[in-house]
């Protein structure tokens, strides 16, 4: 949900996200999803292998972007170092997106970087040669900025091997350290900048890149509207009284609510002609109060302060309000999924049982 609020809150086009938690279950998942992604947006989702806590990468965008998966199940299974999943984007140019995690190594899982290191440069060999650019948003546990980190350097000679470049300058970790990184080849132009968000979500921290391509329109809807503020209201509830008299010269029911539809109709029309408009389809959750929205609009005025100060005092008020914030978020969803469901109990049952991490 918090993710959610970012992308609605900076208007992302693409989001990216490592350990999604989200289980190796469609009709939990597919729920789940259809919960988090804002209106307007999709996600297509690669779990961890069956029986496997925790893990899973997704990718959140625009239904308006032409994005569509590219990863193949036969060739991500034989990299067990690395969980990743791929994508084609068409804009003005052909993107070929990667969004790859490394679990850390640990007794539990058996892994190495030596295994790991031998894993991805056998995917890079595939990847590389392909004529598309290449973006590839990762988490590789690896302490990229740390010069003494022997695995971080040996990571960095294996993307200059491969004429790749990393873009994220800064600590994107609550412990300090750049982690998170936006990679792209290296005589590419695409990536813009980064911005690193402060750790509030999770340990580690937002990246937000600006990448260079042709900005999609957002879905749109057309409304119909009356312009009631405007009218004469003496003449209009006159002209209405004079049209409710005469109803009474017919006979039938349902001629006298014909009549008065006809007549509502012709006045309105004559006071308040309906206009067209389109408008652009803003997210807004079901369960989004008002209350949220204030919360929210206090959030960002103490992250302005931050950004402007950088003081910690500031820092200290944003994190308090932030939290705040998303302990809320997350209670009023709750409370709105909580409350009594005007269907048979069975349905509810069904429901319950089948996606109980929703509830």
């Amino acid at each position: 949900m918090a993710d959610h609020d970012h992308v609605v809150d900076h208007d992302c086009d693409i989001a990216a996200v490592t350990v999604t938690w989200l289980p190796d279950n469609d009709v939990i998942a597919n729920q789940i999803i259809s919960d988090t992604c804002p209106q307007g947006c999709g996600m297509f989702h690669t779990p961890r292998k069956l029986g496997q806590l925790g893990g899973g990468v997704d990718l959140m965008f625009k239904t308006s972007l032409d994005l569509r998966s590219d990863t193949k199940d036969v060739v991500a299974s034989n990299f067990s170092a690395f969980e990743y999943c791929e994508y084609l984007l068409k804009s003005s140019i052909w993107v070929r997106l990667v969004v790859v995690y490394r679990p850390p190594p640990s007794a539990a899982n058996g892994l190495t970087s030596a295994q790991f290191f031998r894993a991805f440069s056998t995917f890079l060999e595939c990847l590389v040669p392909q004529p598309n650019e290449i973006i590839i948003l990762t988490d590789f546990n690896f302490h990229v900025d740390c010069t003494s980190d022997r695995d971080a350097s040996d990571f960095l000679d294996l993307l200059d091997a491969f004429n790749l470049s990393q873009h994220v300058v800064g600590s994107t970790h609550r412990s300090g350290y750049t982690l998170d990184l936006v990679i792209t080849r290296q005589n590419s132009s695409l990536v813009q900048g980064s911005i690193i968000f402060p750790t509030w979500i999770s340990d580690h921290s937002l990246v937000q890149t600006t990448i260079q391509l042709d900005n999609p329109s957002l879905a749109t809807s057309r409304v119909t509207f009356r312009k009631w503020k405007d009218i004469d209201k003496d003449a209009f509830l006159q002209d209405l009284k004079n049209a409710v008299e005469k109803l009474h010269s017919f006979d039938s029911a349902e001629g006298i609510a014909s009549e008065y539809n006809t007549t509502l109709q012709n006045i309105a029309d004559s006071y308040a002609p309906t206009k067209n408009r389109i408008i652009k389809t803003r997210p807004q959750a079901e369960w989004y109060t008002l209350e949220l929205q204030t919360e929210k609009k206090k959030r960002r005025k103490c992250e302005r302060r931050y950004r402007r100060t950088g003081t910690s005092e500031d820092a200290r008020l944003f994190k308090e309000q932030s939290d705040h914030y998303c302990s809320l978020l997350i209670s009023t969803r709750q409370q709105f999924y909580r409350k009594p469901c005007k269907r048979p109990k069975s349905y509810v049952y069904r429901i319950e049982q089948s996606s109980p991490s929703c509830f």
